[in-house]
């Protein structure tokens, strides 16, 4: 049978019978259909495969650091694609498909292990990998290429690209060649780098429309045979929309309504030091250097001093600068150091280097350099083992040029001279001191040097100026008071001054030093016009002798930020004018799934519609008999063509036949259904009858639907000119015959009445609501080995917050460990008009806190929020009842932060004493 389309196509629709058998009658072999589609071009179908996939790896490629990820990415799902296809070319067992599985681990380990290495890391494969994820930060992009991530990125594609194209050719079916690419766009689209989203975007949209545009072409070119020239047409149209969406997409960027900037504030304070004990660091190399000076290697400084102590400077990242490709940092002048640097057991982000330092040079990118501590730190991941770098700064100033070095100072170094007022014997020193600013601070520490006496270990102590006026008349003190003091005594001298820490000598090896942490160290370090900082080294002449090895002159294992900042959140209410178009864009986001909800179901309505018409028509015509039942399922034929646009729906039955291709059992179905209902059958109809009619009208409507294509099975699906305009008007039909109107005056007065009423009777005083309080069973007064101490300090912050604050009270619990910081616990209970069941509340919560960007996990029935930071794990949940928030804030190195979270769970609902 053949069908008439709107576009001038013809559908083949005739069902051919086989040719009379030869032999002996018997039950024939059942027709082939030829009515079902040819299956499509293979070659397209591949071609789509590939396309597909190189968006996915476009986008996903864009989230590393180096060029080297996309293309990678891209040679990997090409060549799963490639696979299928000599496979299939070959005729090779379909089984042997499955080998591609270990050639594609095989290619993993050697894009991972054999090529060039520019990031420095190094280790066996199942190491390379766990460092990667370890280390990658897939919520900060872009993510460094590592070796573990270049195995991962070719497994990967190789498996999506041969799975992509298997599952398309396999089952027929080209649309099938995206299921796998688009959700790898889709996430890699997450995790885009900052200012690239809209190029990563529109090249992997313009990479999946060309994927479906080649799908498109396979199934013309399968089902009707289309002329290039039509494809052509079809491929300058699309491309002219595409562009037209991207420069839609670019210009919305450009007015930062899809990617809005970010409004964080932060406020970052000096921190005292944390140290650990060099009985709980375990012996290892930590790194090597060689260089021709045993250091100082610099971690850090401390520059900040509160009149108590001193303290670490802000950790601020907005501070670092990036360091360019040629690896200088600042103009070197005069004579110069080198130092390589090879980590071994070193972990965090931050690298030792030297003071003053003009260059480094190191594989890959990802190097931040901090001008206020001269430190070097990496942006995005640890290092790892085998990383190298080499650093290049100016050589040590002579006793000579220090002495030569003029006393004016510049602004920004006067904050480095504040201190306290000096005590009586400082200022008996001072007045005795010579007035170059060198001779001036050496005078300063040989007198400091006569009278105090070296003895305990070196860890970070307060010191007040008093306490310096004791080691000037002579007292016992550690190796880093003694430190402080010599920095103290140098501002008081006019020197701006800081104490650096790191590392200093170490093993001795050929051509260099092997350090561990026993070789840890704290310095004095002056400030120098037009020498820049320079390290002072000096070991007190008098020294108390001890046994214990970890009372010496040298400071263990000082970190940059492992005290944890009692950093309070508290969510408060914003009023900014420029926020409309955020609420504008949440609530579009809102409707959206509704609108696209409703619009499907006011689309596709019709077809369940039509399936109980169709019911309610044949227990009709049951009732009736056979004439009834014939018209009913002539009637169904009709209407299909009619929703099919196949044919002229006014035509009679046998007139319609001569609409489309001529069909044996068309013609049939016609002349009975004169016949019976017009005809000389009408006086002796038969159920038998009616049931040759219900058969060949499934015949009809099965053949006539699958010799369509499937965007017109589709829209006859959605189609309402077979409920509108049924062919027989006699049978039942499910379609309004016309509008619902109110027939009596009084209805509408009476629907406005009830209208009116129910919102009168939903109105009234709002209930009392109850006072914020805090939950009873906050934390036991120790969890996990850490002792549980309440900060009544900290906790006043939630009643200074003012009138803005969502939040009535709240409390601070720390979770310490020999008296350091390890975790903290903030409660916070809402005001009585404030409620978390109120999704807005919750996500207005969670954007106050920190970055706002989470990782949501379910632990013991609760819904946790996480945020994994460079200095701390947050962990943010709303517990049942919607009146509080809590938030646990634990260091990394605590190691334990969701087992510890997990029982300040179990304590709140009582499961554990």
């Amino acid at each position: 049978m053949k069908v008439e389309t709107p576009a001038g196509l013809t559908e083949d629709l005739r069902e051919t019978q086989p040719p009379p058998a030869q032999g002996p009658p018997g039950p024939a072999a059942p027709a082939p259909d030829e009515l079902a589609p040819p299956p499509p071009d293979t070659n397209r179908v591949l071609i789509a495969a590939v396309i597909a996939i190189a968006a996915g790896a476009w986008m996903l490629g864009g989230a590393f650091e180096g060029f080297l990820a996309r293309p990678l990415a891209l040679l990997a799902g090409a060549g799963g694609v490639a696979w299928v296809w000599f496979t299939g070319r070959q005729g090779l067992p379909a089984a042997l498909q499955y080998a591609l599985a270990p050639a594609a681990f095989v290619a993993g380990a050697v894009a991972g292990i054999v090529l060039p290495n520019a990031t420095g890391v190094t280790g066996t494969l199942p190491e390379l990998v766990v460092r990667a994820i370890r280390n990658g930060g897939l919520l900060e992009p872009p993510v460094p290429f590592d070796p573990g991530w270049r195995f991962i990125i070719v497994v990967l594609f190789v498996l999506a690209g041969a799975a992509a194209a298997s599952i398309a050719t396999g089952w027929g079916r080209p649309g099938l060649a995206l299921l796998l690419p688009v959700p790898l766009v889709i996430g890699g689209g997450f995790i885009q780098p900052k200012g690239a989203e809209v190029v990563s975007g529109s090249v992997s949209l313009v990479l999946l429309v060309a994927s479906l545009m080649v799908v498109y072409a396979a199934r013309l070119a399968g089902e009707s045979g289309a002329s290039r020239s039509f494809e052509l047409r079809q491929a300058l149209r699309g491309a002219a929309v595409l562009a037209g969406v991207v420069v839609a997409l670019a210009l919305l960027n450009r007015t930062n309504f899809l990617f809005p900037e970010a409004q964080l504030s932060r406020n970052l304070k000096p921190q005292k030091p944390q140290v650990k004990p060099l009985s709980a660091v375990a012996d290892r190399v930590l790194f090597t250097v060689r260089s021709d000076q045993p250091g100082p290697w610099r971690l850090g400084t401390l520059d900040a001093y509160d009149g108590e102590a001193w303290l670490l400077p802000p950790f601020d990242t907005d501070r670092f600068v990036d360091v360019p490709s040629d690896g200088r940092i600042a103009p070197g002048t005069g004579e110069s150091v080198k130092a390589e640097f090879t980590v071994r057991g070193l972990e965090g982000f931050t690298l030792p280097g030297m003071a003053n330092p003009t260059s480094i040079e190191a594989r890959g990118t990802g190097l931040a350099f901090d001008p206020r501590t001269q430190t070097v730190r990496l942006r995005k991941s640890s290092s790892g083992d085998g990383y190298t770098y080499t650093v290049t700064g100016a050589a040590p100033p002579s006793g000579a040029r220090l002495t030569q070095a003029p006393a004016a100072l510049s602004e920004d170094l006067k904050t480095y001279l504040e201190v306290p007022e000096p005590p009586t014997e400082v200022r008996n020193v001072l007045a005795r001191a010579p007035p170059n600013p060198w001779e001036r601070l050496q005078f300063m520490r040989n007198t400091l040097y006569e009278k105090v006496v070296a003895a305990g270990s070196g860890v970070p102590v307060d010191i007040s100026p008093e306490r310096v006026d004791v080691l000037l008349r002579g007292a016992d003190a550690t190796p880093f008071e003694i430190t402080a003091a010599e920095a103290m005594l140098a501002r008081w001298a006019g020197v701006p001054s800081r104490i650096g820490y790191g590392f200093y000598r170490g093993k001795e090896m050929p051509g260099g030093w092997e350090v561990h942490p026993k070789d840890g160290a704290n310095w004095l370090e002056a400030n120098f016009p037009g020498l820049g900082w320079v390290p002072i080294i000096g070991v007190p002449p008098k020294a108390r002798s001890s046994l214990n090895d970890e009372e010496n002159n040298r400071l263990v294992s000082l970190n940059p930020s492992d005290e944890l900042s009692l950093q309070v959140y508290i969510p408060i209410q914003l009023e900014d004018p420029l926020l409309l178009y955020q609420v504008v864009r949440y609530w579009l986001g809102v409707a959206f799934p509704f609108v696209v909800l409703a619009l499907l179901c006011f689309a596709f309505f019709p077809g369940p519609l039509k399936l109980y018409r169709s019911h309610r028509r044949r227990r009709w015509a049951e009732s009736l008999g056979p004439a009834e039942q014939i018209a009913v399922e002539y009637a169904e034929f009709r209407d299909l063509a009619h929703d099919l646009n196949a044919g002229d729906p006014y035509a009679t039955p046998l007139a319609f036949v001569e609409r489309i291709a001529h069909d044996e059992e068309h013609e049939e179905f016609a002349w009975l259904v004169t016949r019976a209902l017009w005809g000389d059958l009408g006086r002796d109809l038969r159920p038998e009858d009616a049931q040759a009619a219900l058969e060949m009208g499934r015949s009809l409507r099965r053949r006539l639907s699958r010799g369509q294509t499937a965007t017109s099975r589709v829209l006859a699906v959605t189609s309402r000119l077979s409920l509108r305009t049924p062919y027989d008007a006699s049978v039942p039909n499910t379609w309004p015959s016309r509008r619902l109107r109110l027939r009596r005056p009084g209805a509408a007065r009476a629907i406005a009445a009830s209208v009116l009423l129910g919102m009168v009777s939903c109105g009234g005083p709002d209930a009392p609501a109850d006072k914020a309080r805090l939950p009873d069973r906050i934390l036991p007064a120790e969890v996990r080995g850490l002792k549980v101490a309440a900060e009544p300090e900290a906790s006043k912050a939630y009643k200074r917050a003012g009138k803005r604050s969502l939040v009535a009270t709240g409390q601070v619990l720390t979770m310490r460990r020999d008296d350091v910081v390890q975790a903290a616990l903030q409660v916070g209970a809402f005001k009585p008009q404030f409620d978390s069941d109120d999704a807005e509340v919750r996500r207005g919560v969670r954007a106050s806190i920190e970055n706002g960007n989470y990782r949501f996990f379910k632990m013991d029935g609760q819904w946790i929020g996480e945020q994994r930071l460079s200095e701390l794990s947050l962990y943010l949940w709303f517990p049942r009842g919607g009146r509080h928030y809590q938030v646990l804030v634990a260091r990394p190195e605590l190691g334990i932060p969701k087992d510890l979270l997990r029982d300040v769970l179990a304590y709140q609902r009582g499961d554990r004493s």
